[in-house]
């Protein structure tokens, strides 16, 4: 019984993917686009965001024709490319699904099968459309439109889109908003009948098409408005070597061609020592000799150039000497007279009036009864000392005067 569940989980699991497996048919030269389903790869229906990987089976990466666009995990995943004679007859691609509300991740595989029997379509016409992003131009179903409107402009059968490409995978800038990264799309077939009427309503350089011609790709109808850089325009016979378009303007690359490929030389290491004589000059010995000099400068001058007291007295005349020595001690007199006149009745304290209303001005009369010298006579005048004289205070302080010489 255990056994016979086993085997039942198994082949549930074994349907179960086969069932989410899908098988598409392409053919080499022709443009390939396949829509995600993203309900398949959610853990619920509800989930919308998801986000879309997709890599070769057993292989980290896409192969280099073939890409995935999708922006947001909100949005649509598309995987297209054109297919290269170079491509497998079955090549298989791992979708994988990544669940971003619980973090669960699904498988897809698909399976492609490349029809090589009839090869590339000889006769391309390729246009640039500036007003579109690669996502809205898939969002949108352009190619199909595109198709039809070249189709119905020259009366043409079996034509083909042979390539669809944003220009920023052919070396194109990325766009400031609001301006579109643009849109490379190319239109060929087989039948030289493509390749003569287009030719004869082509005027060369950036003209573009007749006016007649023209006014058909810019229709009334929104969703058909195309701003086409006629001056990029080119029309190509691939068994041709010189294609029709405008000359001045080099083709552009296409993203095998922007890898040059060239053999990997590693530079060689060879340790060579290093002289660090000259750097150790240079930072340590130099700054260091700059500030001994700097030194030996400012002692010279503070030592050398110094005025000192011998030099000043010998500098000055002995008249003058003399008066300010006798200017010194007449000072020192008076300051040791003042405590004698002013500090006994109030204990060294200035004698202050009783009556708040007096105030002392300096113009102001003192009192007569104060004062017991004789009206009209002058201040005591005292001869100062002679040179080199000791001046005793009352309060026993020594002041000693030397001599000038």
């Amino acid at each position: 019984m255990a056994t016979g569940l086993l085997l039942g989980v198994i082949l549930g699991l074994i349907v179960g993917c086969s069932s989410s497996d899908v098988t598409k048919n392409c053919k080499v030269g022709v443009f390939f686009r396949f829509d995600v389903n993203k309900e398949l790869l959610a853990s619920d229906a509800s989930h919308t965001a998801v986000k879309v990987t997709a890599s070769t089976f057993g292989s980290p990466d896409l192969p280099k024709w073939l890409r995935i666009e999708q922006d947001t995990p909100e949005q649509p995943a598309v995987i297209y490319g054109t297919p290269p004679v170079s491509s497998p007859n079955n090549l298989t691609i791992e979708i994988t699904g990544w669940d971003k509300v619980d973090y669960s991740t699904r498988r897809q595989n698909l399976t492609l099968l490349i029809d090589k029997t009839k090869g590339t379509p000889r006769y391309v016409a390729e246009f640039i459309i500036k007003n579109f992003d690669l996502d809205n131009f898939f969002f949108k179903l352009q190619p199909s439109v595109f198709k039809k409107k070249v189709k119905d402009t020259w009366k043409l059968d079996n034509i083909e889109v042979t390539k669809v490409e944003s220009l920023l995978d052919r070396g194109g800038r990325f766009p400031i908003p609001p301006a579109k990264e643009g849109v490379f799309i190319a239109v060929g077939g087989n039948e030289e009948k493509m390749y003569n009427l287009i030719k004869a309503d082509y005027l060369g350089n950036c003209s573009g098409l007749k006016p007649s011609v023209k006014q058909k790709f810019n229709p009334t109808n929104p969703t058909e408005l195309w701003d086409i850089d006629w001056c990029k325009f080119r029309l190509l016979d691939t068994q041709a070597p010189v294609p029709t378009g405008n000359a001045s303007v080099p083709p552009q690359s296409s993203f095998d061609d922007a890898i040059i490929q060239s053999p990997y030389s590693p530079p060689e290491m060879k340790p060579v020592p290093r002289d660090y004589g000259d750097l150790y000059v240079v930072v340590l010995i130099l700054p260091v000799i700059i500030i001994i000099i700097i030194v030996i400068i400012l002692a010279i001058i503070m030592c050398c150039f110094r005025q000192g007291k011998d030099k000043r007295d010998a500098a000055t005349p002995r008249p003058q000497k003399d008066y300010h020595d006798s200017i010194l001690r007449t000072t020192f007199q008076l300051r040791q007279m003042q405590p004698e006149q002013s500090g006994h009745e109030n204990g060294g304290q200035t004698p202050r009036h009783e009556s708040p209303t007096h105030t002392s001005t300096p113009y102001g009369r003192s009192n007569t009864s104060d004062d017991d010298s004789p009206r009209g006579a002058p201040p005591p005048y005292r001869m100062p000392p002679p040179p080199a004289v000791n001046v005793i205070s009352t309060n026993g302080t020594n002041q000693f005067y030397p001599a000038s010489r």
